[in-house]
Parts: structure tokens; sequence; C-alpha cells
């Protein structure tokens, strides 16, 4: 189990113009890789979005089956983008939810599989909220979003924008619902709002020596 953490400081936001969106590894030469774009919400309500110079490339150049796969764009008239990746005409993510653009398409599953999100409590829309100002939901101990996705006892990837406002809480990220089975990605308080991540009643298998900093966006990311 790894986890992996990046401050926004260390990355870089552009106004989704011939952006670097996303990477995954190649398998092998004969898989077939695949992409589906959706375009967010319109910034413009005269202007349909526009996307060209679509190009899908490999890190080397060389087409190696250890190449990272680097998909980019030109995007007009929009306020955010959702890239879903698909692997022999199978969806590769189990759930994406880009939580950015409208409320009306936040909670969208753009993997492929179109699970059903249903909200437990009331979360909040935040318009200009998130890492690029594109749009955050905001968490409170009593409200949170469920979708019957990971099965119990299986290998996963999580990943997900976090910020941290209040210090004193629990701070589920990813988490299940049961405990016998379940797994966790959280940075609570009784492990010093440090990100960690564990299942079948260990929760800090994997942790992050370094406590989040409170109102700082970050990328994390857990892999079983």
């Amino acid at each position: 189990m790894n986890i992996l953490k990046l401050r926004d400081t260390h990355l870089q936001f552009h106004d989704k113009t011939h952006d670097v969106v996303t990477m995954l590894k190649a398998i092998t030469t004969t898989t077939l890789i695949t992409l589906a774009i959706v375009v967010g919400a319109v910034a413009t309500p005269q202007a349909a979005p526009a996307l060209s110079n679509l190009a899908v490339n490999g890190s080397s150049h060389n087409d190696l089956t250890t190449d990272d796969l680097i998909c980019s764009y030109d995007l007009t008239d929009a306020t955010a983008v959702a890239v879903a990746w698909y692997k022999d005409s199978s969806p590769w993510m189990s759930l994406y939810l880009p939580f950015e653009g409208s409320a009306a398409s936040s909670l969208l599953d753009y993997s492929g599989n179109a699970h059903t999100v249903t909200s437990s409590g009331a979360p909040v829309w935040d318009s200009t909220g998130g890492p690029g100002g594109t749009g955050a939901y905001v968490f409170s101990s009593t409200n949170h979003f469920e979708a019957d996705v990971f099965p119990t006892q299986a290998s996963y990837t999580k990943v997900a924008w976090v910020k941290m406002t209040d210090p004193d809480a629990s701070h589920n990220i990813i988490s299940s619902s049961v405990s016998a089975g379940g797994h966790t990605f959280w940075a609570s308080q009784s492990q010093g709002n440090r990100l960690s991540a564990g299942q079948a009643g260990q929760w800090a298998i994997a942790q992050d020596p370094t406590p989040l900093v409170q109102d700082q966006w970050y990328f994390v990311a857990v892999t079983f």
C-alpha cells in the first residue's frame, strides 16, 4: 500500500488550453486505449464549447510498453473538462467524479460505468472552490456522498483533491461504510491529521509522516 500527496503549489494550473490532463501506463502493445472527453459548463452562453487538436502520445515518442500516455488538447469557452480512459473498450476507472464545472454535472459519474451517487446530509456546492477555482464541495461531519463501487478484499487506487478546513474532525476522503473487510483513506485528528490508509480494522497501514496543513489544497492518492 502506497500513499502520494502533492501540494497545489507544486503544480501548474492552466486555462485548459493544451493542458496535459492525465497519464497512465500502457500495459502491452496490443492493448487498445481510448478516451472520452466531456466538456463542462459553458463560460459564454452564446458559444458552444469547442475542443480541438486532441492528441495522445507516448512519453518517449517511441511507443514503448513502459511509456506513459499523455493526452493534450485545446479547449475554448468552457470552465471544466473531464477525461476518462478506456482499456479494450471498457472503462479504466470504477468511479470518476470531477466535482467541478457546475452543481448539475459535478455528481455525474464520468468513468463510463454510470454509477449513481446519493447524498447523505447536505454537502455545500462552492462554484468558485477547488484548486483551480472551477468548483468543489464543502463537507462537514454530518454529510457525505455514497456510491456502491468498491468490492471488499479487492485491489484499488483512490485519488482526490482535498482541503482540510477544520483540524478537529475525522476527515474521511474515500472510505467504505463497513468495518469488517472495509477500507479507509482519511486524515483524521486521531492520526494527527496525517494522510492515512488501511483496511479490515487496521486504518493506518500506510501513513504520511507530515500532517496536512489547514486551508491548503492537496492532490492525494493511495494504491493497494
